[in-house]
């Protein structure tokens, strides 16, 4: 199958459904990144660029009282968490040419990622494996990822358009 075309398939917006983390092979419910729930969007474009915002839901890690932009007064401590449990990032993102790929299941580089909230990640590549699952109903995209040798996410995507 030709990279473009599976591009091509992916295009759209999605909205984090639900998440697994395993830690060693059990199931993380309180994970230190996300807490006790992630939510957050990915765009693919058809021209190869993608746009991903992940943010934890867990109320522990999201003081109410902030505002954008921050105001004189509202703890450098409050915005440090908001910013340990997101992580959003753009750039190109490709097929992996190492890897077998078709319509519905290969490999995803998300990068040399141009823009990221955390500075060390700008100009590196994030390898992602997708399945993609079209139905009547909608389509869904399941994206994992081995973060190292004993952890384990995958992470459910509807899409919106």
């Amino acid at each position: 199958m030709r990279p473009d075309s599976i591009i091509s398939s992916l295009a759209g917006t999605y909205l984090i459904l639900n998440t697994t983390i395993l830690n060693n092979g059990t199931p993380a419910t309180d994970n230190f990144v996300w807490g006790t729930s992630l939510h957050g969007m990915i765009s693919y474009s058809a021209s190869g660029y993608v746009s991903a915002l992940l943010t934890t839901n867990d109320a522990r890690f999201l003081p109410r009282n902030l505002t954008f932009p921050y105001q004189e007064g509202q703890p450098d401590s409050e915005w440090a968490l908001v910013g340990k449990h997101t992580l959003a990032y753009a750039g190109p993102f490709s097929i992996d040419p190492s890897r077998p790929a078709t319509i519905d299941s290969g490999t995803l580089v998300h990068g040399p990622l141009m823009v990221c909230d955390v500075p060390s990640y700008v100009g590196i590549s994030l390898h992602r494996d997708y399945t993609m699952v079209r139905r009547r109903e909608g389509v869904w995209l399941r994206l994992v990822t081995v973060n190292t040798a004993t952890t384990y996410s995958e992470i459910w995507f509807q899409r919106l358009d």
